[in-house]
């Protein structure tokens, strides 16, 4: 069963940068497990981080595009489940994305935007929610780079993950919103084996008094200009390779590669 490790935290603060160089540090590792990356953000920016070509198509798109009342249900063809409908429209449209960085692959899916369209969408979302569930399990691990909620996690009944991690800068907007986000979790029936919170340091001189704060269960990641002036458009992972942010995720990348052993050794 794939290990699942989750990256949420206020948008601006870094979690897109984090889960880019997290997985540019695998593949310098030379990881080579099965790997799926779910790109949560509605804005899909953590395609750009990383220097992929956007998807052709999204979870949203399907869901926001098939309907799944009696009717059609009545009108699949025998043999068809309406769960086997929706997966076959997930891989016709091209969702599951196979990806390449330097030598490690994978495959990446966007969740997308969601229009307010009128209409119940229970029976596509439960449906789209057993056969993520299905797909998450043909893989070792699972990487997700979420939007500011948890709303996608919520929606498609993911309800543990392996590896909860919280990013947060200096602001105090930001340290808010990852307390909501862990009270969020909470409440929607999300457990996690292990969390760890990320304080990124923005430059503004409030790095020593916010580190010498932090429980055991942070991990401080120090201000790199190099990486807070990257361009945008430029892919983030072209960062520095002696980058002070890459030598501070260290850790984070052997906790995630031993997940990910962890799961390999599951299944064996």
């Amino acid at each position: 069963m794939a290990k699942i490790v989750t990256v949420s935290g206020k948008g601006g603060v870094g979690k897109t940068t984090t889960a880019a160089l997290l997985l540019d540090e695998m593949a310098r590792a030379g990881y080579a497990g099965r790997l799926l990356v779910v790109d949560g953000d509605p804005a899909m920016t953590l395609y750009q981080a990383l220097g992929q070509a956007p998807p052709p198509a999204t979870v949203a798109d399907i869901r926001d595009n098939t309907r799944l009342d009696a009717r059609t249900i009545q009108a699949l063809p025998e043999g068809i489940s309406p769960a086997g409908y929706v997966a076959g429209r997930l891989l016709e449209a091209g969702v599951l994305n196979p990806q390449k960085l330097q030598e490690m692959s994978f495959d990446m899916l966007a969740m997308g935007w969601h229009e307010g369209s009128p209409g119940c969408f229970c029976s596509i979302n439960n449906m789209l929610g057993l056969i993520l569930q299905q797909l998450m399990d043909r893989y070792d691990l699972v990487i997700v780079d979420n939007e500011a909620g948890l709303e996608h996690l919520a929606r498609y009944r993911v309800k543990h993950v392996d590896l909860f991690l919280v990013v947060y800068a200096s602001s105090l907007a930001s340290r808010i919103v990852a307390g909501r986000i862990r009270a969020v979790a909470e409440k929607v029936g999300m457990t996690a084996t292990d969390t760890l919170g990320i304080y990124i340091a923005t430059g503004n001189g409030q790095q020593d008094t916010m580190t010498a704060e932090l429980p055991a269960d942070f991990l401080a990641v120090p201000f790199d200009p190099d990486l807070a002036g990257l361009t945008a458009g430029r892919p983030v992972i072209k960062a520095d390779i002696h980058s002070p942010v890459r030598a501070a995720l260290g850790s984070l990348v052997t906790r995630v590669l031993n997940l990910s052993l962890a799961a390999v050794k599951a299944d064996d």
